[in-house]
């Protein structure tokens, strides 16, 4: 005697049989489809990962790279470049990066412009969504550095 779960199993392969040639044809050359890798592995478990594919002859390889770190120096040394710019700190204000700029009044349009300009440049992950201007000097520390805060 069949139970319910053999039943189904017999009828979903028998109709999988039929109809498998008209659903999904078989690719011409497998090899030649991308393989997409999500990474969030560390960087040896990537090379072991790679070299089987490409052992395989898998070579359409497809690495996504996701978390990103953004170093506030280096987009400080950017923003730094333009002369209307007095002083600047790269900051985390929710989940955008956010510029906050010691210039003038005059200056602003100039600084956007200049932001607008360098974020076109830069990978998506780094780029400027949010800018506050102040025109007075940036508060510091004790020990002169910029406060992040």
């Amino acid at each position: 005697m069949m139970t319910f779960k053999r039943i189904k199993y017999a009828v979903k392969s028998a109709l999988l049989r039929l109809y498998s040639r008209h659903i999904c044809p078989p690719p011409t050359d497998a090899k030649k489809i991308p393989v997409i890798i999500n990474n969030f592995n560390r960087l040896t478990t990537l090379k072991r990962l790679i070299a089987s594919l490409t052992s395989r002859g898998i070579d359409n390889i497809i690495i996504l790279d996701n978390g990103e770190n953004v170093s506030p120096e280096e987009l400080e040394n950017l923003l730094s470049k333009c002369e209307a710019v007095k002083e600047c700190i790269v900051r985390e204000k929710g989940k955008k990066i956010c510029a906050v700029i010691y210039c003038s009044e005059a200056d602003q349009q100039t600084v956007r412009d200049f932001i607008t300009e360098t974020n076109r440049t830069l990978p998506l992950y780094k780029r400027m969504s949010a800018v506050e201007f102040s025109t007075e000097p940036l508060p510091r520390t004790g020990t002169g550095k910029l406060l992040r805060k």
